[in-house]
């Protein structure tokens, strides 16, 4: 018994020093948040990024589906704020009751974000940052893609995502 509980402690210290944080953040740009030209903007938020990170992801999501929002967020970099960046509807994936928003990574360490809407609805977004951990292993390049071929057969014919499963080629 004494065993079970020391593995499982190590388990869970195991997990917690691997694992990503994140932050959230619940907007409601109906509630009286105030109005820039056609947009309507949240209030501002504070961040709190791990010391050491390779990048921060970014998404969004709303419990209403197909939301035709234009969402977009901006950063504040050393007491400068940056350009407003969008944030995609993620059209591919279908989630039932949920639209999904999500945005190109975020390279720059940063103190503060804020969201901005072109439509005003009394949907409640959630906005989430990800933080993952710096990896300590070094990446092994590999030599799948040098031009040199090592054998003489012919190479097989290219199949991007449009011709998978039915309409794959047939030899």
């Amino acid at each position: 018994m004494k065993k079970t509980g020391i593995f499982l402690i190590l388990i869970l210290i195991f997990f917690h020093a691997n694992s990503q944080s994140s932050e959230e953040f619940k907007v409601n740009f109906f509630s009286g948040n105030e109005k820039a030209g056609d947009f309507y903007l949240s209030e501002i938020f504070e961040v709190n990024q791990p010391q050491e990170i390779p990048f921060t992801g970014i998404s969004g999501y709303c419990l209403t589906q197909d939301v035709k929002n234009n969402l977009f967020f901006r950063i504040l970099i050393l007491g400068t704020w940056s350009e407003w960046f969008e944030l995609t509807n993620d059209k591919e994936d279908y989630i039932e009751n949920r639209t999904v928003f999500f945005g190109d990574f975020i390279q720059e360490k940063f103190e503060k974000i804020q969201f901005r809407s072109n439509v005003l609805k009394q949907e409640e977004f959630v906005f989430r940052l990800y933080f993952p951990p710096v990896s300590k292993k070094k990446v092994r390049e590999t030599n799948s893609y040098e031009k040199e071929v090592n054998c003489n057969c012919p190479m097989p014919q290219f199949c991007d995502r449009n011709c998978w499963g039915l309409n794959a080629p047939r030899d």
